[in-house]
């Protein structure tokens, strides 16, 4: 049996999601990248860090529910099918990136030092914009 911090667990997730990305897998990757990223934000927020769609929050004066509920929009949809199993969702090529980027945002507020999480940034600011 292998044992991982929850940290390393993300961090696997987004490599493993910028594979399947690269790979077309749009969906597959949002999935995992959105994993990771709700199980970053959520170390953040018990070790008293204030996750990156927080800052955004006040950075653009709405309210938190609001801006959360912009960033996760696609992965809630694609993981509740209990609410309408015939619904149709729509995934942006590039929704994985915007996650695993917030993912690694929140990493490097927690000081965490990984060589993968420089990778995954420089990966990303090649291919989205700020």
């Amino acid at each position: 049996m292998a044992t991982y911090t929850r940290t390393e667990i993300a961090i696997r997730s987004m490599v493993t999601a910028k594979g399947l990305f690269e790979k077309g897998l749009i969906t597959e990757a949002t999935v995992l990248a959105g994993s990771a990223h709700h199980i970053v934000r959520d170390i953040c927020r018990h070790k008293g860090i204030e996750p990156s769609e927080d800052a955004l929050t006040s950075m653009r004066n709405r309210p938190v529910k609001e801006t959360v509920k912009i960033i996760n929009s696609v992965y809630n949809n694609l993981k509740h099918a209990d609410k309408n199993t015939d619904e149709l969702v729509e995934v942006p090529d590039d929704e994985p990136l915007f996650l695993i980027k917030l993912g690694c945002i929140n990493l490097m507020r927690m000081k965490v030092d990984d060589i993968r999480v420089k990778l995954l940034i420089d990966y990303i600011g090649k291919r989205i914009e700020n």
